[in-house]
């Protein structure tokens, strides 16, 4: 996917020549390759930056390399010594994930939905989870009514692609694209938008690369 940071324009896969044996990147926290000739890879952070990277498997890669063969990439999966969780509901349900399970070395992150503000249920919560070895790093209050208009934070947004986030900003707007005639409403609008990501970049360039506030 399209990730631009800071105004720093993309570079394309076959855009690095396939004479290089190996190039290794940075930044991404997710590992993953990159399709291309050349073996291309991002081998993500080695411990999970935020309870959003819980389910990711980090690692780090192991490289065979020799001046006539190809490089052998090897992953070793980094052991991880605490586990992150993330939970989301109401008081009940919460209460009720709380006590159904072992948390014994598990560091959590609690989204509680509420319908009005409520005095003491953070320590309930995090009371629950410590009788069984928990422990809650946050609990955060997401109110009912700010639920269809919640944002994305802009940590995320910063790596995200515009036609991503355009995505996200139309189904909270007018639902979860969900059928077929959903998906083609949705592919004019996002051909559109696609036209204007490029006329800007048209504008960009033709400029000097220099951005403004439009």
């Amino acid at each position: 996917r399209l990730v631009e940071i800071g105004g720093t324009s993309p570079v394309s896969a076959e855009d690095i020549p396939n004479r290089a044996c190996y190039m290794a990147l940075g930044h991404l926290h997710r590992h993953q390759k990159l399709k291309g000739d050349c073996p291309v890879y991002y081998s993500g952070s080695p411990l999970p930056m935020t309870f959003k990277e819980a389910e990711y498997e980090q690692q780090v890669l192991l490289l065979d390399v020799s001046p006539q063969a190809e490089v052998t990439v090897s992953p070793l999966p980094i052991p991880r010594f605490r586990s992150l969780k993330r939970i989301q509901g109401d008081f009940d349900k919460i209460m009720a994930v709380a006590e159904g399970d072992d948390w014994t070395g598990t560091l959590i992150e609690v989204t509680l939905d509420l319908k009005e503000p409520q005095v003491g249920l953070s320590d309930r919560i995090r009371q629950a989870f410590a009788e069984r070895g928990g422990e809650v790093a946050l609990v955060q209050a997401r109110f009912v009514s700010d639920i269809n208009g919640e944002r994305l934070p802009p940590e995320e947004l910063m790596t995200q692609s515009p036609e991503s986030v355009f995505r996200q900003f139309y189904e909270q707007k007018l639902g979860e694209i969900a059928s077929t005639d959903d998906e083609n409403r949705f592919g004019k609008l996002e051909t559109t938008f696609a036209e204007l990501i490029k006329l800007w970049h048209t504008e960009q360039e033709n400029s000097g690369g220099e951005r403004g506030d439009k």
